[in-house]
């Protein structure tokens, strides 16, 4: 159980969600929310491209990366909906 929990906490999937929140709620100043959902979700996937060209993990394209980078924008907007 403790390796499972590990393994999902992982520290770059963290990185990943607190970058994602930031850029969101930078973004949210001067956007709706949907178009700062866009833009994490761009620079999600283009840092994922970048990394699996040139990144020490080459060929490593990381969806699991994205989810945690846009998560903390959809549970704002899913909260904000309530």
């Amino acid at each position: 159980m403790k390796n499972k929990i590990a393994k999902i906490l992982k520290h770059d999937w963290m990185l990943h969600f607190f970058g994602g929140f930031m850029i969101f709620i930078v973004a949210s100043i001067f956007l709706t929310d949907i178009w700062s959902l866009g833009v994490v979700l761009f620079l999600a996937v283009l840092n994922e491209v970048n990394d699996a060209r040139v990144g020490k993990d080459r060929n490593k394209f990381s969806l699991m990366d994205i989810y945690f980078t846009i998560l903390p924008a959809v549970l704002i907007i899913i909260e904000s909906t309530l």
